[in-house]
Parts: structure tokens; sequence; C-alpha cells
């Protein structure tokens, strides 16, 4: 189709295991199936380019779904070596960095920018960007503030440069017009296939699946399903511990953890056996980045549990939450930033026990209370047969947050662009 506008997502590529990259992928088949835009992808962990001969040469094979161009990440990891090279070359009208605001401030701000060993970018980069025709569309999640209740330093000043903002939370939008001044701040929110995470009946997945025997047709079981990634900003500590005290006198409780078990934050299987939950906690062998299980697999695992947990210090939007509500499940979720949206009754947030100011930005963030994780888990295992009664109203707050309603926003966006 002629005409048609040319538009670049830059971040994880659609093909990894990552929330950032369901969000490339969610949006980018939703988008590329109007056939009102040309799309080409930037994905980092794909595969690497060789020289800059290769850039325009996009590597294959694709996944069957994928009908979009997608090239790899050349360079350093958020694409300041290559991007503006490849909208330049590509003759692209609008990019769509689909990073956290620290990752993409050399957009906006590439004479000061410094990666986190001092390299600056390049003077051909610099003169690219400020000489720019394309557009920034910035894509991005807030996931805490600082101990003033305002952005880290530097980090407005980063944003304000883009034409447009997009944040992932109504909850990340506002403090993002607070702190940039800006009233024109949009929310396209992280969201949730609500055709694919759908309410199964409990008993049919436990006899579908095998993720332990013991678990396998067998209606008795209390089962906790928590799919946080294994990265130190989710309080697994404080999960593990608020359920070994709620399971210290049940033979009947588990906890599957759907996580990388060897992933950047903790030793879980370690963990969980200092916490004396040797044979109380599930963890699945070969999740990784790059390999996971199917939606329609993690479906039926989900709607094998009883109830869902999300213990975490700093989320932007939150992406198992809302397929675990688009189940049907309650989840249990910290009372913490943008994941005060997503509940659908107040006793599924965790109560924070103390705060603490995390890395050189100065966020302030919780560590969960675990007697209040233990008192929520009690509660739903008293009341389990009952459980059920919140399927309707989980799954209505999931169906706010449907990818359909993020693609309709990019598409008006880049309508009247």
């Amino acid at each position: 189709m002629a005409g048609r506008k040319r538009i670049l997502f830059l971040g994880d590529s659609s093909v990894v295991n990552t929330g950032f990259a369901k969000c490339m992928r969610e949006t980018l088949k939703r988008l590329s199936a109007t056939g009102k835009y040309e799309i080409f992808e930037l994905g980092a962990g794909y595969k690497q380019w060789n020289d800059k001969r290769e850039m325009m040469i996009p590597k294959q094979p694709y996944p069957k779904w994928l009908d979009w161009s997608i090239y790899p990440i050349g360079g350093r990891l958020y694409g300041q070596d290559c991007t503006a090279q490849f909208a330049n070359l590509a003759q692209i009208d609008i990019v769509v960095p689909l990073l956290d605001p620290w990752m993409g401030s050399w957009l906006t701000c590439p004479e000061t920018y410094r990666d986190a060993s001092g390299e600056p970018l390049t003077e051909e980069t610099i003169k690219l960007i400020r000489n720019r025709k394309w557009k920034i569309a910035w894509w991005y999640p807030i996931d805490g503030l600082s101990v003033d209740g305002k952005f880290p330093i530097h980090q407005a000043k980063w944003m304000i440069g883009a034409e447009h903002l997009i944040c992932f939370s109504e909850w990340g939008k506002k403090h993002t017009q607070i702190n940039t001044g800006r009233d024109d701040v949009l929310c396209f929110p992280f969201g949730v296939d609500t055709n694919v995470f759908v309410p199964r009946d409990k008993e049919f997945c436990r006899r579908t699946i095998n993720f332990d025997k013991k678990l396998s047709n067998c209606k008795k079981y209390f089962v906790v399903f928590c799919g946080n990634a294994n990265r130190t900003r989710k309080d697994f500590p404080a999960a593990l511990e608020g359920f070994a005290k709620f399971a210290k006198d049940k033979n009947d409780a588990y906890l599957y953890l759907h996580t990388n078990v060897n992933g950047e934050g903790y030793d879980l299987v370690d963990l969980s056996q200092r916490m004396g939950l040797s044979g109380k906690v599930i963890i699945p062998e070969g999740i990784t980045m790059q390999q996971g299980v199917s939606e329609d697999d993690l479906c039926t695992i989900i709607n094998a549990s009883d109830v869902a947990m999300s213990v975490t210090r700093g989320e932007g939007r939150g992406m198992f939450p809302l397929e675990a509500r688009a189940c049907g499940k309650l989840c249990f979720t910290t009372n913490v930033a943008s994941c005060t949206e997503l509940v659908c009754d107040e006793k599924e947030l965790i109560k924070p026990a103390f705060w603490s100011i995390d890395g050189r930005n100065n966020i302030i963030r919780p560590f969960n209370d675990s007697n209040d994780i233990a008192e929520k888990l009690q509660w739903a295992y008293e009341n389990k047969d009952n459980l059920i009664n919140y399927r309707d109203v989980a799954r209505d707050k999931a169906m706010e947050s449907d990818w359909d309603l993020t693609s309709k926003g990019f598409e008006e966006l880049f309508d009247n662009v």
C-alpha cells in the first residue's frame, strides 16, 4: 500500500521471553494486521549484525506468527549505536522506543548522554538525532518515585524531549504530567490477551497438566501461583517467607513459581530450602528469557491454581497479575505504584513492612510484610470454595487492559501524527 507510515519499534525483541518482548509482540501483531503501516522492529536479544552493511538486512527465519521486518540491535543494548542510522536509512516516520526512561535518555539528550561505562554517543549519532525528521513516541513504564515523591534526577529532562509520551499506567501518566508539566501524556496500558487467558475449570486443568504428580488429578490441594521474573526488584524473599508462615501446619499447600530459576535475582531453590519449604515449592525446568511455555499452557497452569500473588518492590504495570485476573483469579499484589490500579478488591493489596532507598536514582521501594502475605493466603485457604465468586470481577478488571485497546490507541496516535 503506497504512502503508508513507516514505524520503528525499539526494545526487547518480540521473539524473546520478557515482559517488554510481550509488549512488542502483542502490539505489533495487531498493528501489522491492520495493513495501515510499514512496521519495523529493532530487537534486543535477537541476533547481532557484524557491520553497518548488514544493518538493512533482516535476520531470518522468523517465527510463523511474525509478519513484519525484524532487525537485530547492533552495538550497545538499547540501540544507541544503530537506531538513528537505521531510522534515517529506512526513512522512518515515527520511532517508538519501548524502554525505561533511563534506557532511552540518549534519544532526547544525545550530547550529555553517557552509558554505564562513561562512553558517549558518537558525533555521527548526535548529529543524526539533532537533525532528525522522525518523531519520538516514547512508550515507557514508571515503577517508582524518589523520596520526595518526584521523578529521579534528570528523568523529567530526558522525557520532555520526546514529541509523544505514552505511559504503561494511569499512575505513571499522572506522575509524568506532574513532573514534566505536560498535559498531553497518554496511557496505552501494558495489557493482556483476554481471548487467550480465560477462566477454565480448575479440576479439568489439574487433570490436563502434570507440573507435579502430587497435584495431578487431585482436588484437595491448595496451590498458590506466582509468575514474577527472577529479579531483585521482585520480592521473592518476602513471598517465600509469607508462604512458609502460612503453610507451616498444612500438608496440602503448594507454591508454584513460574520463573527463571537462574535469573539475575535469587537462588530460589536454596532460599526455599532455607525457609523450610522443601517439597512445597514447585519450579518448572527450562524457563529462560529465550524459552517459556505456550500461552495456552500458561493459562492452564494459572487455572489449575487457587489464587495468585505478585510480591514486588515496584512495578511499571505487571504482566502476570493481569493474566491471572483474566483467568478469573484473585491476585495478591504489593500496595505500590501502578499495582494499585490492577486490584479488584482492596484485600488483594499486600502491606509494605518498611521502605528503603534503592540504587543511584534514590527510588523509594517497599519490602513486603510477610505476615500480611501469610494472613491473605490464610483467608484464601479458608475461603477456597468461594473464590470462584471473584471470577467475573477479576476478569472485568483484566478486560480494561486488553491488548486490542492498546493497539487502537497507537492507531489513533499514528493516524494523527
